[in-house]
C-alpha cells in the first residue's frame, strides 16, 4: 500500500511540473501590439464608421474621456445596425454604455 501511495504521488508530481509548462499565457501576454499601441480605444473607433452611433452615445454619456484614457480596456461595440434595434431609453442608457466596457483586456 505504501508503494502504491509513492508511486502516485510521484506521477501526480511529476504531472503538476508538466501542467506548468505550458506557454499559452505567454503567447498571449507577449502577443504584438504596435498596431494599436498608437492609439486609444475612442480613436480606434472614431477611425471606423460602422461605430458612429455607439459613439454618439458614448459621447453623450461622458464616457469619452474615459475611453481617451491610457488604461487598458475591452469595449463590446455595439454597430449602427445593432444600434438602430435599440430603442434608447434615457433610464437604460447609463447602464448599457457601462455594460459595454471592461477593464483589461479580454481575448
Amino acid at each position: 500500500m505504501k508503494k502504491i501511495f509513492v508511486f502516485l504521488t510521484i506521477v501526480s508530481a511529476l504531472g503538476l511540473l508538466n501542467a506548468c509548462q505550458d506557454r499559452a499565457w505567454d503567447d498571449h501576454y507577449n502577443q504584438d501590439t504596435s498596431a494599436s499601441a498608437t492609439k486609444n480605444i475612442l480613436e480606434i473607433l472614431e477611425a471606423n464608421d460602422d461605430f458612429n452611433q455607439f459613439l454618439q452615445i458614448v459621447k453623450a454619456e461622458g464616457m469619452d474621456s474615459l475611453l481617451r484614457s491610457d488604461q487598458t480596456f475591452t469595449l463590446w461595440a455595439p454597430n449602427n445596425e445593432a444600434m438602430a434595434a435599440f430603442q434608447a431609453d434615457n433610464n437604460v442608457v447609463d447602464h448599457f454604455i457601462k455594460n459595454h466596457i471592461s477593464r483589461y483586456i479580454y481575448n
